[in-house]
């Protein structure tokens, strides 16, 4: 029944799904919905300098929680069209997990199609992500050496956020078993 809805939505509608055919109704209750996507509300936008802001933004409970590393598009509508571009999560599982919560730092361009309109985001405004996806983890039984710069910096924001995280459970285990 939902393969024939969306061929019909497609059809006549010039929708690919029969859910996107309602998007405009559903999102006067619920802002920013998109069929196949998940809602993040801003919980903050920090301006770390000139060319790179912070955001922090709040998931809707649904979205699958990710391991550090992991990268998610982010949609928005900018001058009536959606523009999708893709960033690492700067944030480690932890922080989701326990405060519902990931970080984007992003380099902003002057003349980025998405970046340069993100300084415009508020809190509280509702933005569009994917579900994480990508496999540039760190290995959990190795001993590694990271070496990063620019903008290739989040995934080992990440990382490390959850390997200190770790560090901290382990050396208290070991206090609590003394």
């Amino acid at each position: 029944m939902k393969s024939v809805l969306n061929r019909i939505s497609h059809l006549f509608f010039h929708h690919s799904t029969w859910k996107g055919y309602w998007e405009p109704l559903v999102q006067a209750f619920f802002p920013a919905w998109r069929d196949g996507l998940y809602r993040a509300r801003v919980i903050e936008n920090k301006v770390l300098n000139e060319k790179t802001v912070q955001l922090s933004l709040k998931p809707q409970k649904s979205w699958p929680t990710h391991r550090a590393g992991q990268h998610i598009a982010v949609t928005l509508e900018v001058n009536g069209k959606l523009t999708t571009r893709v960033f690492t999560i700067a944030s480690g599982s932890n922080r989701h997990n326990a405060q519902q919560e990931i970080r984007l730092v992003v380099r902003v361009k002057k003349q980025g199609k998405l970046t340069s309109y993100l300084h415009n985001l508020k809190k509280g405004h509702w933005v569009n992500i994917s579900s994480p996806t990508g496999d540039f983890t760190l290995p959990t039984d190795k001993n590694v050496l990271m070496i990063a710069g620019g903008s290739g910096i989040t995934p080992f924001i990440a990382m490390l956020e959850d390997y200190m995280q770790k560090q901290r459970q382990d050396c208290a285990a070991v206090l609590l078993s003394n």
